[in-house]
């Protein structure tokens, strides 16, 4: 399966279902089909859909929503599967319920392709330098490069730690892991402590490990509180 975009128009190929509509206010709205692929112009789109920050769904004969969470082939999304001719722009997606949408004027969150489910894998020693290792997965899209971040809760200062690396393989047919190596380096300890610290008293301050990750163009910023 693919969806693409070319000439100001989706097109959605290969989908197993007789038909495709979009599901406007209780309208639906049915899709013109092409040899193996439903297409849906901007003419159509300028017409029909006007409401912003409002996604829609795509839904078959029956108006059931498209679904892709027991997705079992490959599902191949295109980096411009977005139309946008002057002030308007039409964006196709897979929500957070892992169902076809279309949403207009409004990027759809990249939290869509996160799959809530960040693991932290613990901390070893390497020299003088503390290695932090996490993984979580992503839906539908390989994670490009990941980020980590300390924050400092009762200052509201983040410092970014150094990707020591990184590897993402796929799991099935819409997930890919991602597992990651973050440094903390020993001036970050300093300035987390102090260089006087006391061992001998308990540390009260907080400091929050957030972890974020970039979909091409697309950045996302979740966090895991380990204090």
């Amino acid at each position: 399966m693919k969806i693409t975009c070319r000439d100001h128009t989706f097109f959605i190929e290969n989908l197993p279902h007789q038909s495709l509509q979009l599901a406007i206010n209780e309208q639906l709205i049915p899709l013109q089909k092409i040899e193996t692929a439903f297409v849906l112009s901007i003419d159509t789109l300028l017409v029909i859909f006007k409401k912003k920050n409002h996604p829609v769904k795509f839904v078959d004969e029956s108006g059931t929503p498209i679904s892709f969470k027991h997705l079992s082939e490959p599902l191949v999304i295109a980096p411009n599967s977005y139309i946008k001719q002057g002030k308007h722009s039409y964006f196709i997606f897979i929500d957070q319920d892992d169902e076809l949408s279309l949403i207009y004027n409004k990027k759809p969150s990249i939290m869509n392709f996160y799959d809530q489910d960040v693991l932290f894998e613990g901390i070893t020693r390497q020299d003088d330098v503390l290695l932090l290792k996490f993984s979580f997965h992503s839906k539908y899209f390989e994670v490009e490069q990941p980020s980590c971040f300390i924050k400092f809760r009762h200052l509201e200062q983040k410092i970014a730690l150094p990707i020591n690396r990184f590897s993402v393989t796929p799991v099935d047919a819409r997930r890919f892991k991602t597992e990651v190596e973050a440094v903390i380096e020993p001036e970050l300890v300093n300035q987390l402590l102090g260089d006087q610290y006391d061992y001998e008293t308990l540390n009260v301050n907080i400091y929050d490990l957030l972890f974020g990750f970039s979909k091409r163009c697309n950045t996302i910023f979740s966090y895991n509180k380990w204090s």
